[in-house]
């Protein structure tokens, strides 16, 4: 009942010319502030995830940057390829590792904010 009154009363009030801009910015002012709040807290979340992103790049850059010295240093085939192997399965499973802690990030910051 409550809220059908309230719409009457805005209804009413948005067919006075007199009032209709400010009836307009009152109907409008929640979805406004919400979504603004809304677009705050995605771009939080978006700097948030970025940041990590880049601390993880700079220290799998640095892996990437030492291995042609640490190939250059191997003296037989198997133990280039044994390096070569080893370095592999860490990028992959660096990467891997990355990604779930990425998408956990992503949802906790959303999930503590209620979205």
């Amino acid at each position: 009942m409550y809220v059908e009154q309230r719409v009457s009363n805005r209804l009413q009030a948005i067919s006075d010319p007199t009032t209709f801009p400010a009836e307009v910015s009152d109907l409008w002012h929640p979805l406004v502030t919400g979504a603004a709040a809304w677009g705050t807290r995605c771009y939080s979340t978006a700097i948030a995830v970025n940041k990590q992103w880049f601390e993880f790049l700079q220290r799998r850059i640095k892996a990437d940057w030492e291995m042609p010295e640490r190939l250059m240093s191997c003296s037989t085939p198997y133990e280039a390829w044994s390096l070569q192997v080893g370095f592999l399965q860490r990028a992959v499973t660096d990467y891997q590792k990355e990604l779930t802690h990425l998408a956990k990030l992503g949802v906790v910051k959303t999930a503590a904010r209620g979205d």
